[in-house]
């Protein structure tokens, strides 16, 4: 058989050649729905962010390596600060959670914008706005 007496995708759906699929739009292809978007942040805007789930409090690294936080800040300040200029950045080495306090709460909701539900050191971070007080109260 030459390619053109191949009858086309269509034709063999309908002649039992490509089974449908439940639940897809297109018969015959099991393409996967897409994933829905990320969930919209819970606080109101504000110039504060949380990234909760930046690391693992109880790691080897976190535990032993004496340049791991100064690593870790560093690296955090560098990637947010494409987003603003980050004005204090403080770690809760007990819980995982890195908080930004940006100059601006544009700054700050592109940051939040850009990094939640991204990845880092092959961990799945969240971001979330945490008020101006409340970052103020963190004695970390």
């Amino acid at each position: 058989l030459g390619l053109g007496s191949m009858p086309s995708l269509p034709n063999m759906v309908g002649m039992g050649g490509l089974p449908p699929m439940a639940g897809m739009g297109m018969p015959g292809f099991g393409l996967p729905a897409p994933a829905p978007p990320p969930p919209a942040p819970l606080g109101p805007p504000s110039s504060c962010v949380l990234l909760k789930n930046m690391f693992d409090p109880h790691s080897e690294d976190a535990k032993t390596d004496p340049d791991f936080f100064s690593d870790l800040r560093e690296d955090v300040g560098e990637e947010c600060g494409k987003h603003g200029r980050v004005r204090k950045l403080k770690v809760d080495k007990t819980g995982g959670i890195v908080y930004l306090r940006f100059d601006e709460a544009e700054s700050a909701t592109r940051a939040l914008t850009a990094l939640n539900n991204r990845w880092f050191a092959g961990k799945q971070i969240t971001a979330d706005y945490v008020s101006e007080e409340a970052f103020d109260a963190l004695d970390l």
